[in-house]
């Protein structure tokens, strides 16, 4: 899926940039039509008073870990779900080690990339290790899931690193690129379900809401 996004809520100068970016990215990621009301909804929650950056780190941690609805739900390995465990933690922790969440970042993309290499070695009918679940081939999906961990955990690090803002304004893109990939993605048939794609949008658009609105 790719990364590119009109600016909404990014010129908002109440709003952090991490939280403004997720919040411009799933708009543009929904129907056309349905776009002016998410916009006025989320224009509404928004309080300058709240502490934002807190629901930014709620709505990260629910992307990456909720039972229901996180990433990790579509992974198939013990170390996978640890990889994507340590970074919410670290977010739940409110860790500010930039060398810690520069080792978290490297070490979910090396796993992502990994999944990503088995993905393309299948579709070219190679014999690969891959694990299946209710007939679905999730290595796509798992590499999916694992960037959204890494990428998570790059746009962390890098606030004391001299870094083109164009480059860092991707990255926080990217995590709901991958979050809507990992759920949406079908390797069986190797397509993005449509229908599966706005229903995540929406999903994330309604977690965002209630936190913006919980925020004090």
């Amino acid at each position: 899926m790719s990364v590119a996004a009109p600016a909404i809520f990014v010129s908002d100068e109440r709003i952090p940039s991490l939280l403004s970016n997720f919040m411009d990215t799933i708009i543009n990621l929904m129907p056309a039509e349905e776009r002016g009301q998410w916009i006025e909804k989320f224009r509404k929650a928004v309080k300058p008073e709240a502490d934002l950056m807190k629901v930014w780190r709620e709505f990260v941690i629910w992307l990456l870990n909720d039972p229901a609805d996180g990433v990790i739900n579509r992974v198939g390995t013990e170390k996978e779900r640890n990889l994507i465990q340590a970074v919410a933690q670290l977010c739940e922790n409110g860790c500010v080690d930039a060398d810690i969440w520069s080792d978290a970042r490297t070490a979910a993309a090396n796993e992502a990339l990994s999944n990503r290499v088995y993905s393309s070695d299948a579709r070219a009918g190679k014999a690969v290790n891959l694990y299946r679940h209710d007939g679905i081939v999730y290595s796509r999906c798992a590499g999916d899931a694992l960037f959204v961990a890494s990428r998570v955990a790059s746009v962390v690090a890098v606030p004391n690193v001299d870094i083109n803002q164009d480059v860092l304004t991707y990255a926080i893109q990217s995590v709901i690129h991958h979050a809507v990939s990992a759920h949406a993605y079908v390797v069986a048939t190797d397509t993005f379900c449509k229908d599966l794609i706005r229903t995540v949008c929406f999903r994330q658009a309604e977690k965002l809401l209630q936190l913006l609105h919980a925020a004090a």
